[in-house]
């Protein structure tokens, strides 16, 4: 997983263009995610807490970081 590759990522969902996502800018990339990997086990209902287990310093925000991580431990090919 390249930093490349996670800053696209953020700027397909990132409405606002700061550089981070919130759970309503994530929310149509877990919808895709849901649908193409069902291997996460990931379901509609359950997408605040997802974001909670990537947003790892608990801001409300997904930050490039905390996101490669997650993509990288999902394997994540987009």
């Amino acid at each position: 997983m390249t930093d490349q590759h996670v800053k696209n990522v953020i700027a397909r969902f990132d409405v606002n263009k700061d550089d981070i996502l919130t759970v309503e800018e994530v929310r149509p990339f877990y919808n895709e995610l849901v649908v193409e990997r069902p291997d996460l086990g990931l379901s509609k209902a359950r997408c605040e807490a997802w974001f909670n287990t990537i947003d790892q310093d608990g801001d409300g925000k997904i930050d490039t970081a905390e996101l490669k991580s997650y993509l990288a431990k999902i394997k994540y090919q987009g």
